[in-house]
């Protein structure tokens, strides 16, 4: 349209009156119009921009980039402000230097209950090569007799989780805010038994009740007299039990009377709560609707953990037992490691040895598959 009045002679104030006229409140500003005249008198017959050196590339060059890679390689919790200091250019250079010509990105660590030695990792691939070897001979009849137990702390306040004080804000709203608060010195053990049909047994351990083996073996009594009571079928099967190797677990006594009931007790490797249903399913979902709640008594404790634990049997625990599949599976995946709401793979290490477990444990998983 410039272009057109331009070739009839009209100026740049009388070509904006016109686009005025046509456009109203879409039409440029007249010093846009003003410009565009200047370029088309000068020959401009296109609407690219002209062509630009741009910013110098010297901050990228081959000997800026192995500098910084020799900084991450020495020490990679360093800030790109602390290697821009080294290195001798700007933070941003390096950021672009670190993402985009390296392919690097900063991860936090993530917290897990123990950093597993190579041994410890085999034996979870062994454990869980064994399981699932065992699960495709004998089908749904194996989980159906695993009944699984562990304690857990049950305190008489908690905070909530971080996504259970999230709330819905305008755009212009503040964001919310909490103190933070320690954990309440009132708390009450609970030992729990349970299989894919149902809580078996759950007792509350008295404030000042040191658990130890005989005490564990009183327990497992109870639990042999409800299985008798509430799965006869499975006191006639045989008990496959659960446990952590926890040192009640493993007294004389307590694994002589297993033996005597005819009871088996399921291979559990050493540090390995994201293995056992008790810890990545059953007490989450228990302790979930408590947080957020102040007691004040043990029995104002023991009848919240109880109510919530109805509540979340009315819900189905086959998810429990039958999620061990699905994690002995991804134990083998990622050869051993611990295992999180997030499955993340481990990277082996560079060591002769860690080459030689890797290629065991994806061998294993081959033969499985």
């Amino acid at each position: 349209m410039i272009k057109f009045h331009l070739l009839l002679g009209k100026s740049p104030l009388e070509i904006h009156q016109v686009m005025e006229q046509a456009l109203q409140d879409f039409c440029p500003s007249y010093e846009t119009v003003r410009r565009w005249v200047v370029a088309i008198r000068a020959g401009k017959e296109d609407l690219d921009d002209e062509p630009r050196t741009g910013r110098p590339v010297t901050a990228t060059s081959p000997d800026v980039e192995e500098k910084v890679a020799a900084a991450v390689r020495q020490d990679r919790r360093l800030t790109t402000r602390q290697m821009s200091e080294m290195v001798g250019v700007s933070h941003n250079s390096v950021h672009k230097i670190l993402t985009e010509n390296l392919g690097k990105r900063k991860v936090c660590a993530k917290w897990v209950p123990h950093l597993l030695t190579d041994e410890q990792k085999t034996l979870r691939v062994n454990l869980c090569a064994a399981h699932l070897r065992r699960h495709r001979r004998e089908g749904i009849s194996f989980l159906e007799r695993i009944v699984a137990c562990d304690e857990t702390w049950a305190h008489s306040w908690e905070p909530e989780l971080k996504r259970q004080s999230a709330s819905w804000c305008g755009p212009d709203s503040p964001r919310p805010q909490k103190a933070r608060r320690a954990i309440a010195d009132l708390k009450v053990m609970h030992i729990t038994f349970f299989d894919r049909h149902g809580v078996l047994f759950d007792q509350a351990v008295p404030v000042g009740q040191r658990v130890d083996g005989d005490y564990y073996l009183s327990t497992l009594k109870k639990v042999r007299r409800a299985i008798r009571t509430k799965r006869p079928e499975l006191h006639a099967s045989g008990t496959i039990l659960l446990q952590d190797n926890a040192g009640p677990h493993r007294k004389r006594e307590v694994l002589e009377s297993l033996e005597s009931w005819n009871w088996e007790t399921l291979p559990h490797p050493p540090y390995s709560p994201d293995l056992s249903p008790c810890d990545f399913f059953l007490f989450p979902r228990i302790k979930e609707p408590l947080r957020g709640q102040r007691f004040t008594t043990e029995d104002e404790v023991n009848e919240a953990f109880k109510a919530s634990l109805t509540t979340v049997t009315k819900s189905g625990v086959r998810d429990g037992i039958d999620g061990l599949v699905h994690r002995w599976k991804k134990c083998l995946e990622v050869e051993g490691g611990i295992l999180n709401k997030d499955i993340i793979k481990v990277i082996p290490g560079n060591s002769r040895s860690s080459q030689l477990f890797v290629k065991e444990v994806r061998t294993q998983y081959t033969e499985l598959l």
